[in-house]
């Protein structure tokens, strides 16, 4: 039984794949910034070991065509008496690719997420490869 736990040991290798939570909740909170207070939008996800974490941050393919990672700043307008989304903004990105119009929607959906240079987890909002996440 052990040469099979050392074969299977050595040949473990790296996973470049996102980590699969599902989202429990969101809410805002209120962010400093140099000499305003933004609001910022806040995903609590959860691993498949019932691990929680909280992540502000999405994978999206900015305006120079690459992938960054950038804030869920959140923002809304009114448009007919209701909340929106601007719909270029990151929050907005990130609920399209869930199929999602509204942020309620993503509550309970399984969604990728990765890690940044820093291993701060960020949802990913774009088809992606994991060499692009800097």
């Amino acid at each position: 039984m052990l040469n099979k736990t050392k074969n299977d040991l050595y040949k473990t290798k790296i996973s470049y794949r996102p980590l699969l939570m599902k989202v429990k909740s969101a809410e805002t909170r209120q962010i400093k910034t140099s000499d305003f207070c933004n609001d910022k939008l806040i995903l609590t996800v959860e691993s498949s070991f019932g691990l929680s974490f909280e992540i502000s941050e999405g994978w999206i393919v900015g305006k120079n065509q690459q992938v960054q990672k950038k804030g869920l700043w959140y923002s809304p307008g009114l448009y007919n008496g209701e909340k929106c989304i601007p719909f270029d903004s990151v929050i907005a990105k990130t609920l399209e690719y869930y199929s999602c119009v509204s942020v309620g929607e993503i509550i309970g959906k399984t969604v990728e997420v990765y890690p940044d240079s820093k291993n701060f987890l960020a949802i990913v909002g774009t088809e992606m490869t994991l060499s692009e996440a800097v």
